[in-house]
């Protein structure tokens, strides 16, 4: 019988859980995101698999995880962003779905701040180099829509996420603005 041309196979819980044990939280988050995303695990299986390994000496990488963890991220970025801008201290809601005053959708955006009208949206070049110039242009006029109905959108961008302070500055300056304009309508 030919012998395969790798090596022994994890289940995919115990290696994302090992992600988290070996290379942190934020690694596990976005690996996590992405594999529930597409169905591949569930909250219930990893939790179980946390509970399996509950005496190593990195499990509370593992329990943060799951705390962190969020099915409807769409990319590694919104996932990053989520977790970099919670860690701080803003409370988010991903992918929400805006609607104008007669319930028509506008769009849905990556991520919003509870409670206010500050959207978050992380941009990867991928969107962009696929869709060519109609999806830049397609971007603008959801933007300029969501603007119109009252809202404040924060784009990021991969070198934003590696300064997190100046990001939650940008948000915080954000929601400032937002609620200048709730409160001037």
């Amino acid at each position: 019988m030919p012998r395969p041309a790798f090596g022994p196979v994890e289940p995919p819980f115990a290696a994302l859980v090992g992600v988290a044990l070996d290379h942190g939280t934020v690694a596990a988050v976005v690996s996590v995101d992405a594999a529930m995303h597409r169905g591949i695990v569930t909250l219930d299986g990893l939790t179980g698999e946390v509970a399996r390994r509950a005496g190593h000496r990195h499990v509370q990488r593992a329990l943060a995880m799951l705390r962190l963890v969020d099915a409807a991220s769409e990319s590694p970025g919104e996932s990053r962003t989520r977790v970099t801008l919670e860690s701080l201290g803003l409370e988010l809601d991903s992918q929400v779905e805006v609607r104008d005053e007669d319930g028509e959708l506008v769009g849905r955006v990556d991520l919003a701040v509870r409670g206010t009208k500050v959207l978050i949206e992380f941009d990867g070049a991928v969107k962009y180099s696929a869709g060519g110039p109609e999806a830049v242009i397609a971007e603008k006029r959801r933007e300029d829509r969501l603007r119109e109905l009252g809202y404040v959108v924060v784009r990021v961008m991969w070198d934003d996420l590696a300064h997190p302070e100046r990001l939650l500055a940008r948000v915080r300056r954000a929601m400032a603005l937002a609620e200048r304009l709730t409160a001037g309508a």
